[in-house]
């Protein structure tokens, strides 16, 4: 049904790039492929002049972006994300992560190689401007609504996923490779790793659930099409009730869930209520992703569980106590 509405195209998206995690290769790839601004600081040589112009000269946000949709262009800098996000539908905000061991260190290396940095490692640490820099890039948005996150160690897989979601053709390059590093991976002592770890706690958690779900796109894929991924945001709230939003990464016909307790249906329900969360961000349907379920049994030990009725896509999962 999914492969029937859609025709494959070129992708018109927001790259949200984070230093250090194979992001530039992954520019010039995308920049092959379709029209790109970019916005790496007013100062940047690299920024567009359009960008410079209107998002910093002028301030006038409102006139760039009815430029980007005239233009149909994507968009990519150090920036983080709520920066453009009414500007894409979140399932058209794509970046990477990398683990933060590898990330920090190799951040770190940048700005001394490049920046003339004169810090130790361990006084670059505990320097909160350095510290958690990949989750504060993404802050503002669950990582299951963002439309595309690769992982840096899988690279290559992760372009390729990429290239199905979107239509594309995006080469894995390999580009901007610090092949003469002040400080390599293998002379860090674990207990300068394990303090570097623990003062980018966030940015573990959030590369940990990263991993998790790219797997579980990987899995979905196999077995059915890439147009039928169900983004969805879940939570119980106060009135204890599954409460969020869903939508598909292709079409814009309402989800259909099913509401589970164990293994016996509660509830079906469709996505298509007015959604107010996340006010700065743009999503399908003119925001008519929305649900709410029944009340909840609060039985000690059952399971709750929201699943996507046409895939078995799993949303939601959690066991009473």
């Amino acid at each position: 049904m999914f492969n029937r509405l859609f025709k494959r195209h070129y992708p018109s998206v927001f790259f949200v790039h984070i230093p250090k995690t194979a992001g530039t290769s992954f520019r010039h790839a995308l920049e092959r492929q379709v029209p790109l601004w970019k916005d790496y600081g007013e100062e940047s040589k690299v920024t567009s002049d359009e960008v410079r112009k209107k998002a910093y000269a002028e301030s006038d946000f409102y006139t760039l972006k009815d430029m980007v949709f005239a233009s149909k262009r994507s968009l990519c800098g150090h920036i983080p994300a709520r920066k453009y996000s009414d500007f894409y539908p979140s399932h058209k905000v794509v970046t990477f992560l990398r683990h933060p061991f590898q990330q920090v260190l190799s951040h770190y290396n940048h700005k001394v190689k490049y920046d003339g940095l004169n810090l130790s490692l361990e006084k670059y640490l505990v320097k909160s401007c350095y510290r958690n820099i990949q989750s504060r890039y993404l802050k503002g948005l669950p990582l299951s609504l963002y439309g595309f996150i690769g992982i840096t160690e899988r690279y290559v897989e992760s372009v390729e996923y990429f290239n199905e979601l979107y239509g594309s053709q995006v080469k894995a390059l390999e580009r901007n490779q610090n092949h003469s590093p002040s400080i390599s991976s293998q002379s860090v002592g674990e207990s300068l790793k394990a303090r570097l770890l623990a003062l980018n706690e966030e940015d573990l958690i959030c590369y940990g659930q990263a991993k998790a779900l790219l797997e579980q796109r990987l899995s979905h894929m196999e077995h059915h099409s890439v147009n039928s991924w169900v983004y969805a945001s879940v939570n119980i709230n106060n009135n204890n009730r599954l409460a969020g939003c869903a939508f598909y990464h292709g079409g814009t016909q309402p989800v259909r869930l099913v509401v589970k307790v164990g293994n016996e249906v509660l509830q079906t329900l469709t996505a298509d209520n007015y959604f107010t969360g996340f006010p700065r961000w743009c999503f399908p349907r003119h925001r008519y992703v929305g649900f709410q379920s029944e009340k909840l049994p609060r039985t000690e030990g059952d399971v709750v569980s929201l699943e996507v009725k046409s895939t078995g896509q799993l949303l939601f999962r959690l066991k009473i106590e």
